[in-house]
């Protein structure tokens, strides 16, 4: 998440770093555009702002949003403390990894002022064809993503008939793809361009092509449907669309009365999570782009305002997030006809000198279906926690009571032989509902 929103916010800071090199033939130091880029937003420069105070916007940006949210989703006191945490250290994850990238270009832009005038030129638009290219190749493994989870949540669709549910919200979803694949062409025009200046030999030439880079996104980004509010809006009411309609709830009402197990039921409530964030990734990638873009036209541009707002955007995900794992922890997967698993064990000895070995093989039929639940719903917990901390933040503990089907681990024994056989290891196994148990075996003695 983190890494996506640099590298969006990036792509409008590629625009400054095209304008500036443009500017060399016409008499433009290096050493000025290199400092430009890497003190665009004044972080360690000069007297621009402290890192602490751009953590303390966020801070307090986050924390305001929060207090309305937990009004809006009736939350208990505390209970988005996690998301709100794991929001700003993404802001700042966020923060670092473009004042990293920025430094690092406009420093190495710098570092080429010993060259001779058309060695300057020549390796600085080497520099930046670079940086062009990694940015289009950044967006097209984003467009990608968007794609395959598309692909897969069609194909469990398809098989298990719930096609309904993949149209819910599509004209938020076409408006974020159409205004994605619009600024995707853009760039890939200017990387095109930047292309061209690398490789022309001509220094008028070469700073041509970077101006007209520069003028086709000043073209684009000042069309009334890619003004912030406008992306703002269509990035919210998708988020509002899928709380509002309860769509993983209303899935998993479908998928109830389906022969699915339960894992494959879990897996294909997450295949259409996985769209919607996908898609919700290409608008914040927009959206980074957009805030940067317009913050880097100010006389004293501040990267404060484009993290409180960031900010604030993702943490609204909040109503999705839990939504998403409230369907997960609810009675329409696997609660509504919990599956038996007792554990099992061997009771050994006499009085208060015995003790009990609890074994690997639970007892009830059910422990296959507990395992399976237990392994995707871990599974999904940490796919999404990595593609952003805050959605694990409303996942459930497997603890016993309070969890899904009072689900609890124990690390258990494998067995062999009888009463006197012997451990061939250990191991975390689950079991549901620690009342229940059954002995295997009674051995008196030791």
């Amino acid at each position: 998440m983190a890494g996506n929103l640099a590298t969006a916010g990036l792509s409008s800071a590629t625009g400054l770093v095209w304008d500036g090199v443009a500017q060399i033939p016409g008499g433009k130091e290096v050493a000025e555009v290199g400092r430009m880029v890497t003190c665009a937003f004044g972080m360690g420069c000069d007297s621009g702002p402290s890192n602490s105070e751009v953590i303390d916007a966020v801070t307090g940006a986050v924390e305001a949003v929060g207090a309305d949210l937990k009004n809006e989703m009736h939350l208990i006191k505390d209970e988005l403390s996690g998301e709100i945490d794991a929001v700003k250290d993404t802001m700042i994850e966020a923060k670092d990894a473009i004042l990293t990238e920025m430094s690092t270009l406009g420093t190495n832009i710098e570092n080429k002022i010993q060259l001779s005038q058309d060695a300057i030129m020549r390796e600085v638009t080497f520099l930046t064809n670079q940086q062009t290219q990694k940015l289009t190749s950044s967006l097209n493994e984003l467009k990608n993503l968007v794609n395959t989870k598309f692909t897969e949540l069609r194909t469990l669709a398809e098989r298990h008939n719930f096609q309904n549910h993949m149209r819910q919200c599509d004209t938020q979803v076409s408006s974020i793809k159409t205004r994605f694949d619009l600024w995707r062409a853009k760039i890939a025009i200017a990387a095109w361009r930047t292309s061209e200046a690398n490789a022309a030999s001509s220094a008028s030439v070469k700073e041509g092509h970077l101006r007209d880079s520069v003028q086709l996104m000043a073209d684009w980004w000042s069309l009334s449907e890619n003004e912030e509010t406008r992306i703002a809006q269509d990035i919210n009411g998708l988020v509002d669309c899928i709380s509002n309609t309860n769509i993983f709830d209303a899935l998993a009402q479908t998928l109830k009365g389906t022969s699915m197990s339960p894992d494959e039921k879990l897996s294909a409530i997450a295949s259409l999570f996985s769209r919607y964030l996908a898609v919700l990734a290409e608008g914040d990638a927009l959206y980074s782009a957009n805030l940067v873009y317009f913050q880097l036209k100010k006389n004293q541009p501040n990267l404060r305002p484009v993290m409180m707002q960031l900010s604030i955007s993702q943490l609204k995900r909040a109503k999705i997030n839990k939504a998403f794992f409230d369907a997960l922890n609810g009675n329409n997967l696997i609660s509504h006809s919990c599956p038996r698993c007792d554990i099992r064990y061997i009771s050994r000895g006499w009085g208060w000198r015995g003790y009990k070995q609890y074994l690997k093989d639970g007892a009830g039929g059910g422990c296959s279906d507990v395992r399976k639940f237990v392994q995707a719903y871990s599974r999904i917990k940490d796919y999404f926690g990595a593609f952003n901390p805050a959605i694990k933040t409303h996942a459930k503990p497997f603890l016993g009571y309070g969890s899904i089907c009072k689900i609890y681990y124990m690390s258990v024994t494998s067995w062999r032989g009888g009463c006197y056989g012997d451990s061939l290891g250990r191991s975390t196994e689950y079991f549901a509902d620690r009342s229940r148990s059954s002995a295997a075996m009674y051995c008196s003695g030791w």
